[in-house]
C-alpha cells in the first residue's frame, strides 16, 4: 500500500534509506522535516523518497540530516516552474490487480512492420555542443538536450560491484553471431480473470513446492503427508500453505496460513514465536512443522525451505560468452536526450558483447518532461523514433539487442504484468522486442530477466527479524526469495496491476532454474550467489540527474569441463559498471 502523504515513521524511513546505503540520525527532527516536505511538495512518501535518494546520489552524500533536506528543498523547488503547482505523479501500483488502467495517452502504436529508413537523419544540425557526436545520436527533442551533466560526470567505466574476474574479452575475429535464443513468458490474459483459473495455478504452485520441500528434507518429513490446515493433534505433523496476514510492524508473533483443501478454502493462525529467524511477505509459501491443538492455533516449532533445483546442462563452447543489460530510465526525467542510452550503444558497438538487453521504460510514462508543452512528440512518436534510430545505430554489428518493454512504465505497453512484447522480432535487423519476463538461452546457459521491480516490492512487503538480524544481508534474502519460492514474482497479491492468472504460469520456476537472473531494481546495484545461481539488480541507467550503471557479464563457456556443468556460477564473472 502507498502511504498517505505525511505518512513516514522513523522505521520506515531506515529502511528505505538503507535500500540505498544511506542513514540519518534517527531524530525526529528528520522525520517531521520529510513529512513537512511531503505535504508542501505534494509529494507522496514513495515519490518523495525517490526523489531524495536521485538528489543524494547526485551531491554524493549518504548521511543524510535536516540541512540536507533544506538544500534538497531549494534543488527541488528550483526544478519546477515559477508558478506551477506540484501534482503527484500517477503510481501504476496503485491500479488493482487485473484493472487495465488508463495510462497517459493509451497506445494504438503498432510496429510489427516497421521498416528502418536508411536515409533517416539521426543527427541533431542545431545542437552546438563539445559532446562527442555519438551522445546526441538518440536526441528526440533538440530543445530538451543540453549534455553538460553527462559530459561533467565522474568515474565513467568505474567497477562498482563485481563476481569473479574480468568481464572483458577480445573481439572476434569472426563476425558469426553467437547462438542465442529466447523463451518467451506465457501470455496473461488482459481482463477479469476467472477464479478457477487463478486458484487452479496457485495449487500447483504450491504442490510443487510441497515437493521440493519433501525431497530437501527427506529425513524429516519421510513420507507423511502434509496435515490439513485446521487438523486437531497432540502429536506434530507439517503444514503447507501460503503466507497471508501478519503484523508486519509489531513483533510478528503469529501469521495467517491459508490454502485450498477438499472442503474449500481453509486458515489457520500461527504461533511463530518459537521460532529464532521470522522471514515472511505476502503470497510466501510455508512448511512448518509442529502440533495444532485446537484447530485454529498452529504452534510452529520448525520451519523447513526448498533446497536448489537442478539447472540445465551446459556444454563446454570454444569461447566465452558476453551478455550486456542496461536497464531504464535511460534520460534525465526533465528531457528526451537519451544520452546513456547513446553511450551504451555506443560501447556495445565498439567491444560488441554477444547479447545487449534493454530493459524498460524507453519512453518513461512517470517521466514529467512528457508533459512539457516543448514534448511535441507523442509517445508513440517517441518510441518509434528511438526504435529507429536503435536500428540503424547497431546494423552490422553482430550484438543481438533485445528489448523489454517495462509493464509498469513504458508507455508503449498495456499496463498489465506479465507483459506481452510488441511484436516477435524485427527481421534482419538482429533487434527482438521480448515479453516481460523472458529467458534467454546463450550456448546452453539460461538468463532469465524481468522488469517487474521484484527485488523493490519485496523489500517493500518482508518482514524479517531473527536473533543475528544485524549481521545477515538483506539484499541477498530478497534475492534469494526468488529461487528458494520457485517464482520470478513471488509476491501475491501483487504490487504492480496484473494478470493474476498469467502471474504463476508465466513466473514460474518449477522444475529447472535459471543459471542467471537479472532483476533491475531502483535499490542499490548487487552482484549475488544463492541457490546456485547468480542474481543481479544492475541498477538503473538514469537515477533522477545522476548517471546511473548497467551491467556486463561473462558465462566462461570455454572453461566449462568437457563432461558440462550445472553450476555456471563458478564459471560466471559479472561487473556492474558506471555509464
Amino acid at each position: 500500500k502507498k502511504m498517505p502523504l505525511g505518512g513516514l515513521t522513523i522505521d520506515v524511513i531506515e529502511e528505505e534509506l538503507s535500500d540505498f546505503s544511506c542513514k540519518f540520525d534517527g531524530e525526529q527532527e528528520f522525520v517531521d522535516k520529510m513529512n513537512g516536505l511531503s505535504q508542501q511538495l505534494h509529494l507522496e512518501a514513495d515519490d518523495l523518497i525517490n526523489e531524495v535518494m536521485a538528489y543524494a546520489a547526485n551531491v554524493k552524500k549518504t548521511d543524510l540530516d535536516v540541512a540536507f533536506l533544506e538544500a534538497f528543498e531549494q534543488h527541488y523547488k528550483k526544478k519546477k516552474t515559477p508558478g506551477s503547482v506540484s501534482k503527484p505523479r500517477p503510481v501504476l501500483a496503485d491500479l488493482k490487480p487485473t484493472t487495465l488502467g488508463t495510462p497517459r495517452r493509451m497506445t494504438k502504436l503498432d510496429i510489427s512492420h516497421v521498416e528502418i529508413d536508411d536515409n533517416m537523419d539521426t543527427t541533431l544540425s542545431k545542437i552546438e555542443t563539445d559532446a562527442p557526436a555519438h551522445v546526441t545520436e538518440f536526441a528526440m527533442i533538440e530543445s530538451s538536450f543540453n549534455p553538460t551533466w553527462f559530459v561533467s560526470r565522474k568515474e565513467s567505466g568505474k567497477v562498482v560491484v563485481s563476481m569473479g574476474g574480468d568481464v572483458k574479452r577480445e573481439r572476434r575475429s569472426k563476425k558469426a553471431p553467437f547462438s542465442v535464443s529466447m523463451r518467451h513468458s506465457v501470455r496473461g490474459k488482459y481482463g477479469e480473470p476467472k477464479a478457477a483459473d487463478v486458484l487452479e495455478g496457485m495449487n500447483a504452485r504450491l504442490e510443487a513446492y510441497g515437493v521440493d520441500v519433501r525431497a530437501s528434507n527427506a529425513a524429516v518429513l519421510g513420507d507423511a503427508p502434509y496435515a490439513s490446515l485446521v487438523q486437531e493433534t497432540e502429536s506434530p505433523v507439517f503444514i503447507l500453505g501460503f503466507v497471508g496476514d501478519f503484523d508486519a510492524k509489531g513483533d510478528m508473533s503469529t501469521i495467517e496460513l491459508m490454502r485450498d483443501e477438499a472442503e474449500g478454502a481453509v486458515a489457520v493462525t500461527v504461533d511463530v514465536t518459537g521460532l529464532d529467524e521470522r522471514c515472511f511477505f505476502p503470497g510466501q509459501m510455508a512448511v512448518f512443522g509442529g502440533v495444532n491443538r485446537t484447530g485454529s492455533l498452529f504452534e510452529a516449532t520448525s520451519r523447513l525451505l526448498a533446497g536448489k533445483q537442478p539447472a540445465a546442462t551446459v556444454q563446454s563452447c570454444s569461447e566465452d560468452a558476453v551478455i550486456w543489460v542496461a536497464a531504464g530510465p535511460f534520460t534525465a526525467p526533465s528531457t528526451a536526450a537519451y544520452e546513456p542510452l547513446a553511450e551504451i550503444v555506443y560501447k556495445a558497438i565498439e567491444e560488441q558483447p554477444d547479447v545487449l538487453v534493454l530493459v524498460g521504460p524507453l519512453v518513461d510514462r512517470q517521466s514529467p518532461f512528457l508533459l512539457k508543452k516543448e514534448c511535441r512528440l507523442s509517445d508513440d512518436e517517441l518510441t518509434k523514433g528511438l526504435l529507429q534510430r536503435l536500428g540503424k545505430a547497431m546494423k552490422g554489428c553482430p550484438t543481438r539487442v533485445l528489448f523489454m518493454p517495462s509493464s509498469a512504465r513504458d508507455s508503449c505497453v498495456i499496463p498489465v504484468f506479465p507483459g506481452c512484447s510488441l511484436r516477435e522480432e524485427w527481421k534482419g535487423e538482429g533487434i527482438e522486442i521480448v515479453t516481460d519476463p523472458c529467458t534467454v538461452v546463450v550456448g546452453g546457459a539460461e538468463v532469465a530477466i524481468t522488469a517487474s521491480e521484484i527485488v523493490t516490492h519485496l523489500s517493500r512487503a518482508e518482514s524479517h527479524t531473527s536473533s543475528n538480524k544485524e549481521n545477515t544481508d538483506r539484499m541477498g534474502r530478497l534475492a534469494g526469495h526468488i529461487l528458494e519460492q520457485r517464482s520470478l514474482y513471488p509476491l501475491y497479491p501483487p504490487s504492480l496491476a496484473a494478470s493474476l492468472d498469467g502471474l504463476h504460469s508465466a513466473c514460474a520456476l518449477s522444475g529447472k532454474q535459471p543459471h542467471v537472473i537479472v532483476a533491475p531494481s531502483m535499490l542499490i546495484q548487487f552482484v549475488k550467489s544463492s541457490f546456485g545461481a547468480v542474481i543481479v539488480n544492475p541498477g538503473t541507467a538514469c537515477k533522477g540527474t545522476s548517471v546511473g550503471t548497467f551491467l556486463k557479464m561473462r558465462l566462461g563457456l570455454s572453461e566449462i569441463p568437457d563432461g558440462g556443468a550445472v553450476d555456471l556460477q563458478k564459471y560466471t564473472n559479472a561487473s556492474i559498471v558506471k555509464i
